[in-house]
């Protein structure tokens, strides 16, 4: 079969050009290196290379002609040169012996494509052609989110730029981004963007609009600005989330199934009842993104509309590049834990979910051996409180005696959620913990010391155990949300029984959050985490809010309100058979008691009781602020007034009068549970 002849037209010139090897395929054309014919022309070899159309494609022999739209983006791209940088347009046409259009010379591009990006950092490096290996084997070493966010914002400006030429991307492909060492994208493939009335002859299904998903995706249909942008917001998640697609739901229906019907499996809210694709990995990703970014892609695609535009996106983008290059977010490709942000973006705290806590030995280790020529083994267990340190030891009549220590760690802390540590030192020498401990007779041989939230959510959470470690001698183990629910509910349940198919919901306010721990009719823990409503949280934003002469009366009433809207933005799939509550809720079971069955009404009036107990003679909340860092008595009834809305709104909501209140913390339910743990094995 005779060799096909192809020519560059170059004016009212025919240069005969000769195809050499191939270099790439697509669905609609191949794309080959140019084999010299003569000197002249290697220069011309060096710097372009050749896409042919297929026969069987929309622009092969005999279809469309495409010289009409190519001449267009041609004209257009050297018209706004500056503006269109990184674009890879059509610079020569390539016809045929015939003199039909079937293709044409375009510049050659050094780089390697999102795609293959995304290969590398899921980890499927077989799946990489040999030459880019070492490329990014370098990005796999260096990179970070910092990185990536600046790779995102460099694409999106471009397509900006693309936009504001009149051009409409459509066909989205992370095959034909490419991206170079120095974090500047190139864009190649572009005689199938939509320009003018000639439409994309093909798009990917994948970044299809639910407008068109509905249509049933026709080919060579014009889009509309709103198709474009919503295919840029699925880009820009794969960017941020290193390939995912915000729609993956591992084997759980089609992708376009899920499409069409908005099936986006990443809440608002931080909400562990939710289905995450995968689990922790993309988890830790989407709640370690700034609230606002989160909110435009749920808006995106949970509720649909109008798609932000990439002005829009920018903006949110370049807020996130400036966190993460001061350090107030991770900066992990894929963080370790997830990274909770509020809706002004300021940090809340990190959540542990990885899959494998052995990777985090540092944070895993509780415990510290004081002893070890001891003839008995004398447990003191040591809790790490958000106001106190709690130590816990057994007496002569086998009871476990608590003793606490003032340390007021929620004072250490900045806006971020960092804790100082050097403050902390000082407040822990102060205690005279360690040489306590080694006094205590008969004497201790081991200590098994612990956190929850208040240690698992600090922003430098690994600098504070690392530094209980090295300077005070103390190895903290941190628990995980699942740990920490596990205990409490065994602990309640022990305390109070329900039938095997009754449902309960546990409240528990604590100092950093809330977490509302439901057991289903089938034993299952389902966790929701409320970062906004802890006791001590509310008492930070109360006074960082409120300054001045404030009158407490409006405050507390705004502040009631505010409690009110969060719970509500909430949604509870299960109405409990019995609720029951503990943390601040305890502090209203009188002394000498461990539970009181409660009812809304009378919760009620307590907190307008306290209410009035706090602003009497404190008219303003400067006042209240000055008695709160000086008596800790009020400090204590400020945090527990201000906790008890979170309470009785979520009654409200559930449409529940009742809630059965056990003073059972955090120390007690661990050691029951680590305690009984050990018994088992």
């Amino acid at each position: 079969m005779p060799r096909r002849r192809y020519f560059q037209i170059d004016g009212d010139q025919l240069n005969e050009i000769r195809l050499g090897e191939e270099i790439g395929e697509g669905g609609e054309a191949k794309v080959f290196h140019l084999d010299p014919l003569t000197p002249r022309q290697r220069q011309l070899a060096n710097q372009y290379v050749a896409k042919i159309y297929e026969q069987s494609s929309v622009y092969g022999e005999g279809e469309l002609d495409p010289t009409a739209k190519l001449s267009l983006l041609g004209s257009i791209s050297h018209a706004k040169k500056k503006l269109l940088k990184g674009f890879f347009f059509p610079k020569y046409l390539i016809c045929n012996e015939k003199g039909r259009c079937v293709g044409f010379l375009m510049p050659f591009c050094h780089g390697y494509s999102l795609a293959e990006l995304f290969i590398c950092f899921q980890n499927q490096r077989e799946a990489i052609r040999p030459l880019i290996q070492p490329f990014l084997r370098n990005i796999d070493r260096r990179w970070t989110r910092v990185e990536l966010v600046t790779l995102a914002l460099d694409i999106l400006e471009k397509l900006d730029s693309l936009h504001q030429a009149g051009i409409l991307m459509s066909d989205v492909n992370t095959s034909n981004i490419l991206v170079n060492e120095n974090l500047k994208s190139f864009f190649i493939d572009v005689d199938s963007y939509q320009v003018g009335n000639y439409p994309c002859p093909m798009y990917h299904r994948e970044y299809a609009s639910p407008r068109m998903m509905a249509k049933g995706c026709p080919q060579g249909e014009l889009l509309n600005i709103n198709d474009e942008n919503y295919s840029i917001a699925v880009l820009l998640f794969q960017i941020l989330f290193v390939g995912q697609h915000p729609y993956a739901r591992n084997g759980k229906g089609s992708l376009e199934q899920s499409i069409m019907e908005r099936d986006f499996a990443y809440p608002l809210t931080y909400d562990l009842t939710k289905d995450i694709p995968g689990g922790g990995p993309w988890q830790n990703i989407w709640f370690s993104l700034p609230h606002e970014i989160k909110k435009a892609f749920y808006n995106v695609f949970a509720k649909g509309g109008n798609y932000p535009k990439t002005r829009k996106w920018i903006r949110l983008l370049k807020d996130y590049k400036k966190a993460l290059v001061n350090n107030t977010i991770k900066r992990e490709i894929f963080p370790m834990q997830t990274a909770i942000l509020c809706q002004d973006n300021t940090f809340l705290g990190y959540e542990m979910t990885e899959p494998d806590p052995s990777c985090l030995t540092s944070l895993r280790c509780f415990d510290t051996v004081i002893r070890e020529d001891a003839p008995s083994r004398q447990l003191l267990f040591v809790e790490f409180g958000s106001d106190e340190i709690r130590s816990w030891k057994k007496d002569k009549n086998g009871q476990w005696n608590k003793r606490p220590f003032q340390t007021h760690h929620f004072d250490l802390l900045d806006k971020n959620c960092r804790m100082d540590t050097d403050k902390l030192v000082q407040k822990w020498e102060l205690l005279n913990l360690m040489p306590s401990i080694k006094n205590i007779e008969p004497p201790i041989t081991d200590v098994r010391a612990f956190g929850g939230g208040c240690l698992r959510n600090l922003l430098n959470r690994d600098e504070v155990v690392d530094t209980l470690k090295q300077v005070i001698g103390l190895n903290f183990g941190v628990l995980t949300f699942e740990e920490e629910a596990t205990c409490l509910v065994d602990a309640v349940l022990q305390k109070h029984p329900i039938e095997e198919h009754e449902t309960m919901m546990l409240i528990d306010v604590g100092g950093f959050a809330t977490s509302v721990i439901t057991r289903n009719s089938c034993g299952d823990l389902l966790r929701r985490f409320l970062p906004r409503l802890g006791s001590l949280t509310l008492v930070n934003w109360l006074f960082s809010t409120y300054t001045g002469d404030h009158p407490t009366k409006v405050v507390f009433k705004q502040h009631d309100d505010i409690v009110e809207e969060v719970v509500k933005s909430e949604k509870f799939d299960i109405i409990p058979h019995c609720l029951v509550g503990t943390g601040a809720l305890s502090y209203l079971i009188p002394q000498g008691q461990m539970q009181k069955t409660l009812t809304l009404e009378e919760i009620e009036k307590e907190s307008e009781r306290l209410r009035e107990s706090l602003i009497s003679n404190r008219r303003s909340i400067i006042k209240l602020g000055m008695d709160y860092k000086t008596d800790d008595d009020f400090a204590r009834t400020t945090a527990c007034r201000l906790a008890l809305p979170v309470y009785s709104s979520i009654m409200r909501l559930l449409g529940i009068h009742q809630i059965h209140v056990l003073k059972i913390g955090l120390g007690r339910a661990y050691i029951h549970h680590y305690l009984t743990s050990i018994n088992h094995d």
